[in-house]
């Protein structure tokens, strides 16, 4: 097929960086997410033919950005956030997180990013609390600073009232809050946000956008939703 203009532009932006030693490099300078040739190819199952469902995507985003992918079903936004996140490999291609390979340093790429998937991670029968402790103490955060850690969570996404209530016992909007702050744990370089305002009432919708807006002056955000006012009120 042939290429949109802007996305032959973006590859050879993307091929420079690569020439100049950018993949590897971690710091300011360095762009926070790169991929190269990115291509995820499922296999033929029974009549199935093979589903190309990533086709070599190239990108670069910048530090302190918040990128939209923006996309209708099926054109590859989950898949790709689930080979960046370590849940697929990929067929072909390359990609690099804070300058760390997806692929062969998958566990200092998980040290630098936060994921908030579009099916809420949560176990029913913890709270929040306590499945933030849980998370925190997967990111090898101190254990001296986990109380104070959990609790600015926890008032940054509006919890705090329902902080020692099982999760099972949450609104659609109260399980997506949870999921953002799981995400925010051990302030990573780069956070994934797979549709997160999904299900949320007006109100909540609009607060979670206040805190993507402050987050993405931190840390980088690759945001995917259907909503083109989503992607115009926070992404830069």
């Amino acid at each position: 097929f042939e290429e949109e203009h802007d996305v032959a532009a973006e590859r050879k932006r993307v091929e420079a960086m690569l020439a100049s030693g950018a993949a590897g490099a971690a710091g300011d300078g360095s762009p926070a997410v790169l991929i190269d040739s990115l291509r995820k190819v499922f296999p033929a199952r029974g009549r199935m033919a093979p589903k190309v469902a990533v086709v070599d995507l190239s990108l670069g985003i910048p530090r302190a950005e918040c990128f939209g992918f923006l996309g209708v079903n099926g054109a590859g936004k989950t898949t790709t956030m689930s080979i960046l996140t370590g849940d697929y490999l990929p067929t072909a291609g390359r990609a690099w997180i804070d300058g760390h390979h997806v692929v062969h340093d998958r566990q200092r790429v998980r040290e630098r990013m936060g994921y908030c998937p579009q099916a809420d991670p949560l176990l029913e029968l913890m709270t929040a609390r306590e499945t933030l402790y849980m998370f925190a103490r997967l990111k090898s955060l101190p254990e001296a600073s986990l109380p104070s850690v959990v609790d600015a969570l926890l008032e940054k996404v509006t919890l705090g009232p329902y902080a020692d209530r099982v999760c099972g016992s949450y609104s659609g909007g109260n399980k997506r809050k949870l999921s953002l702050a799981i995400a925010l744990v051990g302030s990573p370089a780069v956070i994934f946000l797979d549709e997160p305002s999904s299900g949320m009432d007006p109100v909540s919708r609009r607060h979670m956008w206040d805190i993507i807006m402050r987050e993405r002056t931190l840390r980088s955000i690759v945001l995917t939703t259907h909503s083109m006012e989503e992607c115009e009120a926070l992404c830069t």
